[in-house]
């Protein structure tokens, strides 16, 4: 009997379909359920990160999934039809965080986008002013999947602690 290879991973996908843009993700992971979060719009908030945490109010609301809790979630879409998705990348690593910048835990990056950013231009604009940082760097090694109402879309990972679109 051979060797049965068993992979912990997620998938994204944005099609087309009767005129709409679709985006499915599935979640398959060791452990744990999911709950769906209303984030409303409006409120002020603060990174969860070791370095120089940003601090921001939402823009938008959204809708996220997550795992772990409020503000940590691995995708989810506002209301101007932006998505955001976290997916496992093992070799991600983050760059470090440059004096006068701010970061967000790499998770807790969805979530700032979806609260900030309309569009994957927005998203793609904001790497210059928020990285995301791990507080885990062995676990937390993850890449982002972006879409947006207008049908951009974008993956970003970020390799040798550089960001690429």
């Amino acid at each position: 009997m051979g060797a049965r290879n068993v992979a912990d991973a997620c998938t994204v996908m944005r099609f087309s379909f009767g005129g709409h843009i679709v985006v499915a993700r599935n979640h398959d992971w060791m452990f744990g359920e999911g709950l769906l979060v209303v984030n409303p719009r409006g409120l002020q908030k603060q990174a969860i990160s070791p370095v120089q945490p940003a601090k921001w109010v939402s823009s938008y609301g959204s809708v996220s999934f997550v795992q772990f809790g409020r503000e940590i979630p691995f995708a989810g879409m506002n209301e101007k039809g932006l998505t955001v998705d976290l997916l496992q990348l093992h070799q991600a690593e983050f760059p470090l965080v440059e004096s006068g910048k701010h970061s967000v835990n790499v998770v807790q990056w969805v979530q700032y986008q979806l609260d900030t950013a309309a569009s994957v231009s927005d998203v793609i604009d904001s790497l210059e002013k928020i990285y995301p940082t791990p507080m885990v760097p062995s676990i937390e090694r993850v890449h982002y999947f972006v879409t947006d109402a207008a049908g951009d879309v974008a993956t970003i990972e970020f390799l040798d602690g550089k960001a690429n679109v």
